[in-house]
Formats: C-alpha cells, sequence, structure tokens
C-alpha cells in the first residue's frame, strides 16, 4: 500500500530540499482557538451566574481538539515516516538541554 499523497508531495516539489520535515496546513489551531474562547467565554458567564452549559460544551471541545491533533501527529510520526534523521537529532538535542542536570 503506498501513501498517494505523500508520493503527490513528493513529486509536485522533486523532493525536499531542506534536512526538516514541513508539516501539511491544519485545521486544529483555528479550530483550538475558537474551542478555547469558548471555554473561557464559558468560564466568565458562569462566574456571573449564567449556567454552566458554555463552560461544558467549550470544556469538550478543547479536549475533543487536543485528542484529534495529538491522533494527526502520532500518526504523522509513526506510520508517515516523514521524520527526517537531522530533525530527529533536533529533537534530541533539545529534549536533552531542556532536562534538567543530574
Amino acid at each position: 500500500m503506498t501513501d498517494t499523497h505523500a508520493d503527490a508531495h513528493a513529486h509536485a516539489h522533486g523532493g525536499p530540499k531542506h534536512p526538516y520535515h514541513l508539516v501539511d496546513p491544519s485545521p486544529w489551531p483555528i479550530v483550538g482557538a475558537i474551542a478555547a474562547g469558548l471555554l473561557a467565554t464559558g468560564g466568565i458567564l458562569y462566574m456571573h451566574g449564567h449556567g454552566w452549559a458554555l463552560l461544558v460544551i467549550g470544556l469538550i471541545c478543547v479536549l475533543a481538539t487536543m485528542a484529534v491533533w495529538w491522533r494527526d501527529v502520532i500518526r504523522e510520526a509513526t506510520f508517515e515516516a516523514t521524520t527526517t534523521r537531522s530533525c530527529s537529532s533536533g529533537c534530541v538535542t533539545a529534549w536533552r538541554c531542556s532536562s534538567p542536570p543530574r
């Protein structure tokens, strides 16, 4: 089974000309921003005594957005294998630099 999207993407651009993987455009940042706005508005309305329905809807939307976004990230990292060696090395370096000293 071949990934026609990846083949078409590589063919259209002639392969990567850089050592890093650039992700495709994603709807999740704007969806997450709208969900966070619902959550914040629901929290404000709840604190002013207007019920908790919008707060719960916003919370569900934020959690659903997080789940679907991380699903896409994990799928991209494991099944599509689009991460290059240079990108992986940079991630390991960043992780080591951010870890507390032993």
